[in-house]
This record gives C-alpha cells, sequence and structure tokens, in this order.
C-alpha cells in the first residue's frame, strides 16, 4: 500500500504540468546544428511550433493513464485506459524516432507569455483536480478531460498534415489521426453514462 501511494505522489507531481496545457499550446523549438536540415521551409516553421507539444501530450496520457490504474475505473473505462497507454506509448517512441533521425529537440516549454503563464496555472488546478477527486468524480473527469485533448489532437494532426511533405512525418501523423480519432469516439460512447452529448471533428 506504501508502494503504491509513492507511485501515486510521484505521477502527482507530473500531473500538475500537464492536461490542458499539454497539446493546445505549441512551443518553441530548440534547435541543434543539424537540427531540421533535410526538411522543407514550410515543415521546418510547423515543426518549431508544434511537435514538442505533440510528444509532451503522447506522454502525458500515458502518466494519465498510469494515475488511473490506482484510482478506480469501471471496465469498460480501463480497458480503453490501458489501450489509451499502449497506443500514445507507441505513437510517442514513433515520433520519438523520426525526431532522432532529423535531430529535432522535442522538449517542451510553455510559452513566455500570459498566455502561457495561464496554461502552466490551468494545468497545475486540473491535476490537482484529478489527485484530489474520488472514484466516481475521478472517472467523470478523467472521460471529460481526456474527450477534449483527443479532440484537438484530431484537429491538429488534420492540420498539419496539410504542410508535412516528409514521408516519415506524414506517417505518424496519420497514425496518430487514426487513433485519436477512434479514442475520441470511444470517449464520447463512454461518456454516454452521464448523458453527456458531444460531437468529434
Amino acid at each position: 500500500m506504501g508502494i503504491q501511494r509513492t507511485a501515486l505522489a510521484a505521477v502527482g507531481m507530473a500531473l500538475l504540468t500537464m492536461l490542458v496545457g499539454c497539446s493546445q499550446s505549441p512551443a518553441r523549438l530548440r534547435k541543434g546544428p543539424a537540427a531540421l536540415v533535410h526538411i522543407s521551409p514550410v515543415d521546418r516553421a510547423v515543426l518549431a511550433r508544434f511537435l514538442p507539444s505533440l510528444a509532451k501530450a503522447h506522454r502525458d496520457k500515458t502518466r494519465l493513464a498510469f494515475l488511473a490504474r490506482f484510482k478506480g475505473l469501471s471496465p469498460p473505462v480501463a480497458k480503453f485506459n490501458e489501450q489509451m497507454a499502449l497506443q500514445q506509448g507507441r505513437l510517442l517512441r514513433q515520433l520519438q524516432t523520426w525526431a532522432g533521425r532529423h535531430h529535432v529537440n522535442l522538449r517542451y516549454d510553455y510559452p513566455k507569455s500570459v498566455r502561457g503563464a495561464a496554461l502552466r496555472v490551468q494545468a497545475r488546478v486540473d491535476g490537482h483536480l484529478l489527485l484530489a477527486a474520488g472514484e466516481p468524480k475521478f472517472q467523470r473527469l478523467y472521460l471529460v478531460f481526456m474527450y477534449n485533448d483527443f479532440a484537438w489532437q484530431v484537429a491538429l494532426d488534420k492540420s498539419l498534415l496539410r504542410y508535412a511533405t516528409d514521408h516519415g512525418l506524414k506517417l505518424y501523423l496519420m497514425n496518430a489521426l487514426a487513433i485519436n480519432r477512434s479514442s475520441t469516439k470511444q470517449i464520447e460512447k463512454l461518456l454516454g453514462q452521464y448523458h453527456r452529448v458531444s460531437s468529434h471533428p
């Protein structure tokens, strides 16, 4: 029991920097000497803003999935949670592999602006809500937060596909779009128990 609480606390601290700000806030890309050399100028400008936030979104979803195992979920939601963790982990590795080959740094930093500060505060609030929530409330928050995040990811994946010319990047984005779109639809069905009507991009 003590080990579980320690793990939960560790993941909880990570949660304080996630969720609302994780995928909706483009970050600046830290470039190395060879960064983005073989990528078109259009790709370069877009990637510099969005790839770090895509990587952070995958990473944060796997962290939330880990926390959810300790919080208690209904069987259908628990099944989705396990699937989400596996899929988002694979997408993160695919993006990291591509980024490594192209010398792209995926480190995420909140924008140094009022918007960036506000996103950081909101992420901290969401993290505290999840940590403090009991089983029924946690599941509802989990589904609502994940629905909003996946819906945004779908919109972002679709938009980035219009700019990407690199084959490896396009393959990653197509995989991400298919998985994130499917996840959005699954969450929408799971939210049906709360009589919530939603739509997805």
